[in-house]
Formats: structure tokens, C-alpha cells, sequence
């Protein structure tokens, strides 16, 4: 019998995305050995009333898709939100209570004092007290320095505390450092700046947001890193290798320091670099592992916990922070950190379990082995386009569902940017960027060095722990697409843009006759060129689906007009050459950017007409996605130049603030991500949000799933922005962004409708397999008017087609079993079949 295990997320904290993130992974790892009625999943809200969730909820974006709950009976779409009387009735059949709840009542010890108080000793992480120790910062750091290890000077400061400037100037030194200011109880870098001096007073209202007591903390200068350790099933403490974290100062903004922000954290792409193992003397790493190991007793803590600080001098270690419940997303620290221990996330996962379990004398039962034959799947992630940091988040989270479920045998192949192919180990496939994953690729000695030195250790660990090592580390071996053919079944291309979704790889795969994901090369090449897909819709004649009107602008054409309008080259070069500084205030103050918005604008206002709009354009790149490079304009005088000469610059990214005026200071992250290969002609089209008034024009996008002919619309799904158009972030960063499905804005009598036309419109281009088509809805007009359409659609943790599969009547698949449908699908368009593509028996199959 397998035991009852009750798992906790949400909360009241800012954190509470993340925890949504937590559980999911934790939930995925586990389920297929475990049996599904034994997992149950409770979401507590902001005022800590407990929820019982169905576990398709686990697959949105953020808990603001499902909560508050639309209507008033908590059953949206099929999927259940049942309100509990209490934590405590949740649990009171439960053999293990696992919690991921970050923040304020998960990591202050607040849920598991309820859980004490109610005689459970089964349950995840540290009691009450070693948890309320860990969680304020400041008593966090006067307890190290009490009991011997380094730390910063720091000040604790209230809100209704009179001036602190004299205790501040202490901190600062002699050269007005910048310091460090957070709230005293968070997490996630949420309130967290680091600023000069004279920027205090704005860094403690900011932080002051999140906590009424703020720390003051000095600046340390030197080596940031982070490490978890965790507990054997014999109480055994073992400390993984540490990470180096290197973050990027905040683009745009004058002399900023280096900050660990949360969009660093958990969006790929946007400037942090991790590096495991550090980069340090061995001997400083040892002395982490050492200190962390001696802390984690000393503290009380229990199962897991992480410990964060600063090498400084390259020996000293200066700890600043230790979390008593880490984060537990599928790129984490921990899991690279324990994959270089041979150690996946089912076998961390279920560790977490049998500790719970053994607290009351109880054990998970002896794992089952799913399936005698395996079929070989190369999953192929990374490439060279702009969308590749999208597609490793894809390619990570596809080899995950496709390796729990122990039908498949897995091989993880990262495309590189220079276009060859490498055969990898897990360690590297859960780097947190491309460029990490190129350089281990290219420099596996530290690598190989950590791994050689853990598989001697995991001869310390006990013989339950040893036998879950099932992770193997290697060199990385490069390959050909030729020699997929002998290596593997089945090809799943989580690519996006570029060579692998523009029909390239798909025809090399044909000639192959090697079974692959998604569409074939022709609707592959089609979709992959906007314009064409744009003109393809228009000659279909769908009623009530349109495209939008277009225009198309060669760079060449847009250069040889700047110059009529006196613009030289060499002063486009200097402007060109600031912007590659991104240095703005140098391209606004030079007396040639007068000139060249005059002659930008003059061609935007031309262009406008041509697509018949007198509110504001969209202009973005031809052929490519996720966002890259998509301005959505409503004042082009002030923001075509600056993106025009972003696109003459080849730059990655434009600070939305150097964009648009209205950019909140709290935006000072996010930017505008451009296309990473030169663009010699851009796409121009009306602006549909501004034509039709934003309460009219809802954005959606729409899944669709089947064999060529017969694809099936998927439950659409509204996807509101904060911003002028949907952001890359708001997409598929954790935390941000929300998909509403179904769509509250949009009558539900019309959906069955617009599902049809999509559909109507997917088969008539002769989309095969799955894809996404992304779409304006006008309620005023019963309109849909096209976007763009994906062949090959984000597949990352959360992302929006997962959750139209779990909802749509007749697939009703979770994540593993749609992805399974999809390779099946694959299987079958290889071999030629005529059989329905049957959603029903495609479940069953997988």
C-alpha cells in the first residue's frame, strides 16, 4: 500500500509563485512511482484557508490563473478547488506532509508549528524554531557571529526608526561604498537593493513594502555562492558542491551594482551565470562545505536547507543568508548541485519522503520498474536563435516528464550556437543558461574532477541512498543528426525558431526516415515566415478569422531614406555605437539623433498608412518568436528610433524604460529582447490592440493537437500583459504573467466557435502533431485576427499549452501523458497512418 502524502503550496507571501513552482516539481518526480490517489495537493490562500486542488491546477503559470476562483463553486474547466475546514483536516489521514510554501508561514515555522501542535512529527524541513531563526536575516546573522563565523556588519532598521544616517555612514566606509538593503523576512531579492548612500531613503521604502524592519547591511566584495545540503535517510548531513553566482547589474541604470534579482534567478537569459563547481581554490570550497555542515547542526535544522554567502579574498567565507526552505524548481541549486552526486529529482524527491516517513516508522515500498523495454527518445535543445534560453527551459523540462515516467530512456542532445551537436549528462543539461552549458561542452576538466570526486563519496552515503544514484556523469560526446539514427527511436525537438522549427532539421530527419515531434518541413518552413502565414490565412477566407493588415521594410530601403533626410553614415555609426554601449543618455544627447527620429518617424508615419493605421504600429522581425524583437508602438516618434537603431546595432536586448515613458521604476529589468541574427527586413502591422480599444481586444492563444487533417482546437486561453504586448518574461519566467483558461472575457457560448476556425485554419496549413496559435479576439466583432502561429510551442514547466491539454474535454492529459501523445503522434505520422488520431486512445497508449 502506498503511503498518503499531503503536499502544501501557496501561502501569503510574495514568494508564492515560486512555491507553486516548488510543488509542481516535486509533484512531477514522484507521481509515477507513487500511486496518483495517494497524492494530494491543498493550495492555502493569502489568509491560509486550505484548498484541495486538483493537480492540473500545478500546471499553470501563476496562481493568479485560478485564483480567486471565477465563479463562485470552484470548478473551472473540470478542474476542482475545494475549500477545506482546516490545515489540520487535510492532514489528518496523511502519512507525510510535505509543504513548499515559501516565505511568511512556510519558512517562519508558522505551518509547522500547526503541524506540531497537532502531534505530526512526518513532515518536511525544520521545526518552529530553527525556522524563525533562519528566516530573519538579522537574527540569522547575529546568531553566526555569535557563534564564530563571518558575516557583514549589518544595522536592522524600522520603519518608524528616526534617522539612521550615522550608523549608515559607518557601514558605507570612508569611500561611500554602495550597501546592501533588504526586508528582514523575504525572499526571492524582492525589496532587495544595492545603492549608494545617497539613494538610501528610496531603498528603505522599498524594502519597507515587504517587511516594516529593513536590514543595512555592507557591500562584500568578492566570490557569491550558494549551497544546499541535505540530510541521508541516517541523519548523515551531506553539503553538494557549491555555486558560483555571477549577476549582471541592471542594464540602463548609471553605475548600478551587481544584484541577484528574482528575475535573474528564474528567468534564463537575463544576465546571472552559475557556475558548479566554483571557480575558487579547492580549499575555500571545502571550508564552505565544512562551515555549512557545522552550521546546519547547530542551527537545528532538519532535511534540507541552503546556506548562501560571499569567498572573499579567496579564502575568507562571509556568510550572509541561510534559507530553511529552499526553492525546489526543476533548475535549481539543488538539483544541479545533486546531480553532480549522481542524484536526480526522483531520487532527491523520494529521500525528501523516507526521511518524513521514517520520523514515524513507516517507508516508501520498494520502487517499481515501469517498463522492461525503454524507447530511446533524443531530446535536442539549445540552437542559435533568439529563442534558445526559452528552448533549453523547454528541452530541460521535456527530458524531465519523458524520464519520470520510466517508459523512456532519454538522451539529452544540446545544439550549440556554432550548430554542432553534443550527447550530454543531466549536470549539464540543468545549467542555467546556454553559454553555461557551451563552456562545460567545451570545458568539462573542473566538471569531471567534481563528479570523480563525488562517486567516491556516494560511497559514504547509506544503502538506501546509494541504491537511487541514477544519474550518470560523463564527457560530452558530439554527434550528427546522421548518427541520431543508430542512438535513438524517436527525435523530439525542443528547438524553437531557426534550424529547428523552420523545416531545416525536419527534412533532414525525413531522409533519415527518423520519426520526430511537431509539423513536417513545409508547414515547418510556412509558419516559420510571418507574412507568408499572414497571406496564407487571408487566401482561406475563414469567416470571422482574419489576418491583420501588413507591410514589410527592407533595412537597406530605411537606411538610404536616413540619409536622405541628412543623416550620414558616420553619424548612424555613432549612434549604432552607443547603443551597443547602451549608453541612451549618449544617443539622446547627440546632436544627429534629432535628425534621425525625424527620418524614422517620417518612414513609420508612411508605413502606418500602409496598414491602414492611424493608432500606432507593430513592428518585429519576420522570422522569429517568443516575443523577440516585437515593438508594440502607440508613440512612434519616441519609440521606432530607439528600436530601429537597436536593430541596426544587432544589440540582445532594449531597457523598456529607454521605450516607453510610462516604464515603472520597478521595471528597471525588464527589457525589450531582441533577434540574435541581423535582420535585413522587418514585418510592419497595424496595431489591433490600439485600432480596437484594449476592453475589446483580448489576446489569446490557442493549442492544437492531432495528425495532419485532423487536429483539434484546444480550450483557448486569455493572456493578459502588463506591458504594451505580452513580454518573453511573461511568458515563461516563473511568477510572472497569467493565462486565463477558458478565457473570462470572451462569452462562453463563443468558444466552441473559435476553437473551430483555429482548427479550420491549423488543417488547412497542414500542421501535423501539436503547435500554438497565438491570436487577437474582438468580442465587439466575433473577430479573431492572427498573431503568429509556433510549430514547434514553448514546452517549459508552466507553460500555457500544458494546461489547455489538462482542461480540453477528450484529452484531459497532464503534462507526461500529453507529451507521450505527442512522440506517439510522431510515431504515427512516420509510419503513414490513417487512423483517427483519437485523443482517448493516444492516453492510453502513452
Amino acid at each position: 500500500m502506498f503511503p498518503r502524502i499531503a503536499v502544501f503550496f501557496g501561502g501569503p507571501s510574495t514568494e508564492k509563485d515560486i512555491s507553486l513552482d516548488s510543488c509542481r516539481t516535486f509533484y512531477d518526480a514522484v507521481r509515477a512511482y507513487l500511486d496518483d490517489q495517494a497524492l494530494r495537493v491543498y493550495f492555502l490562500s493569502e489568509d491560509l484557508v486550505p484548498y484541495r486542488l486538483s493537480s492540473d491546477w500545478l500546471y499553470s503559470n501563476t496562481i493568479g490563473d485560478f485564483w480567486p476562483p471565477a465563479d463562485a463553486g470552484g470548478d473551472l474547466g473540470g478542474r476542482v478547488l475545494t475549500r477545506m475546514d482546516s490545515i489540520e483536516a487535510c492532514i489528518v489521514d496523511a502519512d507525510a506532509v510535505c509543504s513548499f510554501v515559501h516565505g511568511e508561514f512556510g519558512e517562519d515555522g508558522g505551518f509547522a508549528a500547526i503541524l506540531e501542535r497537532s502531534g505530526r512529527n512526518a513532515y518536511l524541513g525544520s521545526g518552529p524554531e530553527a525556522l524563525a531563526l533562519s528566516f530573519s536575516k538579522h537574527r540569522t546573522i547575529r546568531w553566526m557571529a555569535d557563534h564564530g563565523y563571518l558575516v557583514p556588519r549589518q544595522l536592522l532598521v524600522s520603519a518608524r526608526d528616526p534617522d539612521v544616517s550615522p550608523d549608515v555612514s559607518a557601514l558605507c566606509g570612508p569611500r561611500d561604498l554602495p550597501i546592501v538593503v533588504k526586508p528582514d523576512r523575504g525572499g526571492s531579492s524582492d525589496g532587495v537593493s544595492i545603492v549608494p548612500r545617497a539613494h538610501l531613503d528610496a531603498a528603505l521604502r522599498r524594502a519597507s513594502a515587504y517587511c516594516p524592519d529593513v536590514v543595512v547591511e555592507e557591500l562584500i566584495s568578492g566570490t557569491e555562492f550558494s549551497v544546499v545540503a541535505i540530510q541521508d535517510v541516517d541523519g548523515t548531513i551531506i553539503v553538494f558542491e557549491p555555486t558560483e553566482v555571477i549577476p549582471k547589474a541592471p542594464t540602463g541604470i548609471e553605475n548600478a551594482s551587481p544584484l541577484y534579482s528574482r528575475l535573474q534567478k528564474y528567468m534564463p537569459g537575463s544576465g546571472a551565470t552559475h557556475t558548479t563547481p566554483m571557480s575558487v581554490d579547492r580549499g575555500a570550497i571545502d571550508a564552505i562545505r565544512s562551515q555549512a555542515e557545522r552550521m546546519f547542526t547547530e542551527m537545528g535544522l532538519r532535511d534540507w536547507g541552503r546556506f548562501d554567502g560571499f569567498v572573499r579574498d579567496g579564502k575568507d567565507i562571509v556568510w550572509t543568508e541561510v534559507n530553511g526552505v529552499p526553492g525546489y524548481g526543476v533548475d535549481g541549486f539543488l538539483f544541479q548541485q545533486s546531480a553532480i552526486a549522481g542524484l536526480s529529482q526522483k531520487a532527491m524527491s523520494l529521500l525528501l519522503i523516507e526521511r518524513c516517513l521514517n520520523r514515524e516508522s513507516k517507508r516508501l515500498p520498494e520502487l517499481r520498474d515501469k517498463a522492461a523495454r525503454r524507447r530511446r527518445i533524443a531530446v535536442l535543445g539549445g540552437g542559435s536563435s533568439s529563442e534558445r534560453h526559452v528552448s533549453r527551459m523547454s528541452w530541460l523540462n521535456v527530458i524531465h516528464k519523458l524520464s519520470v515516467s520510466g517508459a523512456n530512456s532519454v538522451i539529452r542532445v544540446f545544439a550549440g550556437q556554432d550548430g554542432r551537436f553534443h550527447i550530454v549528462p543531466a549536470f549539464i543539461s540543468l545549467q542555467h543558461t546556454v553559454e553555461e552549458i557551451e563552456h562545460l561542452i567545451e570545458r568539462p576538466e573542473g566538471y569531471l574532477r567534481a563528479a570523480g570526486l563525488w562517486q567516491r563519496k556516494t560511497a559514504g552515503f547509506s544503502a538506501w541512498l546509494r541504491r537511487c544514484v541514477d544519474t550518470e556523469n560523463f564527457l560530452p560526446r558530439a554527434v550528427d543528426v546522421g548518427q541520431l539514427k543508430g542512438l535513438a527511436d524517436f527525435v523530439f525537438i525542443a528547438l524553437h525558431g531557426g534550424f529547428g522549427e523552420d523545416g531545416t532539421l525536419q527534412s533532414q530527419l525525413d531522409a533519415l526516415s527518423m520519426p520526430y515531434n511537431g509539423s513536417g518541413p513545409r508547414a515547418s518552413k510556412l509558419c516559420m515566415d510571418k507574412h507568408e502565414t499572414a497571406s496564407a490565412l487571408a487566401s482561406m477566407r475563414i469567416p470571422g478569422f482574419r489576418a491583420p493588415t501588413q507591410s514589410t521594410l527592407r533595412v537597406k530601403d530605411l537606411i538610404d531614406s536616413l540619409r536622405r533626410a541628412g543623416v550620414g553614415d558616420e553619424e548612424r555609426q555613432r549612434l549604432i555605437a552607443a547603443v551597443r554601449r547602451q549608453d541612451y543618455a549618449a544617443v539622446r544627447r547627440d546632436p544627429a539623433f534629432g535628425a534621425f527620429s525625424a527620418g524614422v518617424s517620417a518612414v513609420a508615419a508612411k508605413l502606418a498608412a500602409a496598414v491602414g493605421s492611424d493608432a500606432g504600429v507593430v513592428l518585429k522581425p519576420i522570422a522569429d518568436g517568443c516575443s523577440s524583437g516585437v515593438l508594440v508602438s502607440v508613440a512612434p516618434f519616441r519609440e521606432v528610433p530607439i528600436f530601429v537603431l537597436a536593430i541596426l546595432a544587432g544589440t540582445d536586448l532594449i531597457p523598456r524604460a529607454e521605450l516607453w515613458e510610462s516604464a515603472r521604476s520597478s521595471e528597471g529589468e525588464f527589457a525589450l529582447r531582441m533577434p540574435s541574427e541581423a535582420q535585413s527586413e522587418l514585418l510592419v502591422e497595424e496595431n489591433i490592440p490600439a485600432r480596437y480599444g484594449r476592453r475589446d481586444c483580448i489576446e489569446i492563444t490557442v493549442a492544437v493537437f492531432g495528425l495532419e487533417e485532423r487536429m483539434v482546437a484546444l480550450i483557448p486561453s486569455e493572456t493578459p500583459s502588463d506591458f504594451a504586448g505580452l513580454t518573453v518574461e511573461e511568458k515563461f519566467c516563473k511568477g510572472i504573467g497569467r493565462n486565463l483558461t477558458p478565457p473570462p472575457s470572451i462569452p462562453a457560448g463563443r468558444i466552441d466557435s473559435i476553437r473551430a476556425r483555429i482548427a479550420q485554419f491549423a488543417n488547412r496549413l497542414g500542421i501535423g502533431g501539436y503547435a500554438r496559435i497565438d491570436a487577437f479576439y474582438s468580442v465587439a466583432r466575433d473577430e479573431v485576427i492572427l498573431i503568429e502561429v509556433n510549430t514547434l510551442p514553448g514546452l517549459s514547466m508552466a507553460t500555457v499549452t500544458f494546461t489547455q491539454a489538462a482542461v480540453t474535454p477528450g484529452i484531459h492529459m497532464r503534462p507526461s501523458e500529453f507529451l507521450e501523445a505527442i512522440v506517439s503522434l510522431g510515431f504515427d505520422r512516420a509510419r503513414g497512418s490513417a487512423a483517427p488520431a483519437n485523443s482517448a486512445t493516444l492516453a492510453a497508449r502513452s
